[in-house]
């Protein structure tokens, strides 16, 4: 019962993030993106581990050539991608940038579709920054009117929902990673 109940929980947030960030989430999508968020606060495996990365994954993807393990493999990269990009961005560091795990995630979410013909699947491929930025906000709703914080949080990930959320509290952005009110 307290999978159904944090499952309703993050429904409810992800609706919510949503509204907030003037983003449009649809049903299948909505759903999903709680499984996800449900599966990586129950199950610790869900991200990588240390010594496995998501070019492996996809390697190991590729060279599968029984349908179901390849269409697991290739969930999995999508699924750790919008983790990594939408609950822990602080995360990501170095090579590896924000826009990496992006194109992974929506590259093998797109392959999703290919093999299963569901509409979810495209549509997180197609819209996987926006997703991210969802769970973010669905995870970080006490945070979205400190500016201090969403001004820290663009500044280190370049965030589009800090990014939003700053200009909507009344500050401007400028390209010299300015701010002014």
């Amino acid at each position: 019962m307290l999978d159904t109940g944090l499952k309703d929980f993050f429904l409810l947030e992800i609706s919510k993030s949503a509204d907030i960030q003037c983003l449009r989430v649809n049903f299948g999508a909505r759903d999903y993106l709680a499984e996800v968020m449900l599966a990586a606060s129950l199950v610790p495996g869900l991200t990588l581990g240390r010594d496995e990365t998501i070019a492996e994954l996809y390697c190991e993807a590729s060279l599968n050539h029984h349908p179901r393990a390849k269409l697991s493999k290739l969930k999995r990269i999508g699924d750790v991608s919008i983790v990594k990009v939408g609950l822990f961005p602080e995360s990501i560091h170095g090579i590896m940038n924000r826009g990496y795990y992006l194109e992974m995630g929506s590259a093998a979410y797109g392959q999703c579709y290919e093999f299963k013909k569901s509409e979810t699947f495209r549509d997180l491929s197609n819209n996987i920054e926006d997703y991210s930025d969802i769970i973010y906000g669905a995870k970080n709703s006490f945070i979205t009117n400190n500016i201090l914080e969403l001004y820290e949080l663009w500044e280190s990930t370049k965030s589009n929902f800090a990014r939003r959320r700053l200009i909507a509290l009344g500050f401007s952005l400028n390209s010299k990673n300015n701010w002014e009110q």
